[in-house]
């Protein structure tokens, strides 16, 4: 007598994984923005940077020729500061030099520019994988280095221009000594009103001075400059992208709290479906069965076996 297998239907069983893939694919929408930002920012300030690298090449030999080519004029203009000043010392009192003197010196220390007085120590000691985390420190960070960046531009182009700034700096101080000497000599003279003259040719004159110097070391402050230069390129991107990583960030979990609610009933079904050992309802009872013959019990048992896992 052929045995007959009692089949039964297997039981269903709730998906063992139904994860929530909203937190993963917002910082996967953060991760792309930011990098695109990134890329953005660093195409754009590569047209700034790239071009001053190319002006350290050579410089230090232009601007050799350009010393050389300046050296009587630069030393005539110092001989002529040297006698304005022994004639005005001369004519103006000690105490009188004294008070006119500090006075100047106040009211210049006033009219410096505010990019001039900025502090840029911070953000020069910063870097890129060490920022803070507050967003609005954050942002004020970025709005200053954005400053000391423009900052370090200027100073760099000054510097690399002198090549060819040197000679009608000279020749400007110049006319404006010449111009004073025969004033001081002059016979209708304000001996008080040209020593302030002279102690502004004279200021103009000493940020020459800093200039006039060895062609070497020209050739490396130059490179000093640039280094200062990309460094607060480079923070200023870095700090900006941070920022632009936090909004972005807002937006994203926003939207995504937004699409939550759009899909809530099946997020709800979702949730409320069990899981294994979780302790939810039993499953229904199996209902019983016919006995079947041989090759029909043989194919019911084999639909019994469990299900090759999806393949992706």
């Amino acid at each position: 007598m052929t045995q007959a297998y009692q089949v039964q239907k297997p039981t269903p069983q709730p998906d063992a994984d139904c994860p929530d893939p909203t937190a993963p694919h917002t910082k996967y929408r953060v991760d792309a923005a930011a990098a695109q930002e990134a890329s953005t920012l660093y195409t754009a300030d590569a047209a700034s940077v790239d071009p001053r690298y190319q002006l350290l090449h050579g410089a230090q030999g232009k601007y050799a020729e350009a010393k050389a080519a300046q050296k009587d004029a630069y030393e005539e203009l110092a001989q002529q500061l040297d006698r304005i000043k022994d004639s005005l010392y001369c004519s103006v009192k000690e105490a009188d030099r004294n008070r006119l003197a500090k006075c100047w010196q106040d009211l210049l220390g006033e009219t410096k520019s505010v990019e001039q007085n900025l502090d840029c120590s911070e953000v020069d000691g910063l870097t890129c994988d060490q920022l803070p985390q507050e967003i609005d420190r954050l942002r004020a960070l970025a709005s200053q280095a954005g400053a000391c960046a423009t900052r370090a531009d200027n100073a760099f182009d000054r510097l690399a221009g002198l090549p060819g700034t040197l000679g009608p700096r000279i020749k400007d101080l110049g006319t404006q000594a010449t111009a004073l000497e025969q004033e001081v000599c002059g016979p209708r003279n304000d001996p008080r009103r040209s020593f302030v003259k002279y102690l502004r040719l004279r200021h103009e004159f000493d940020l020459l001075k800093d200039d006039w110097v060895d062609p070497a070391r020209y050739g490396c402050k130059l490179k000093r400059y640039f280094k200062v230069l990309l460094h607060r390129h480079v923070i200023t991107i870095c700090l900006k992208v941070a920022v632009a990583r936090y909004d972005k960030s807002q937006a994203f979990e926003d939207e995504a709290k937004a699409a939550k609610k759009d899909n809530l009933i099946d997020l709800v079904l979702e949730c409320a479906t069990p899981k294994p050992g979780s302790g939810g309802p039993a499953a229904a009872p199996a209902e019983p069965s016919e006995p079947e013959d041989e090759e029909s019990a043989s194919e019911g048992y084999a639909s019994t076996q469990p299900a090759k896992p999806e393949s992706i």
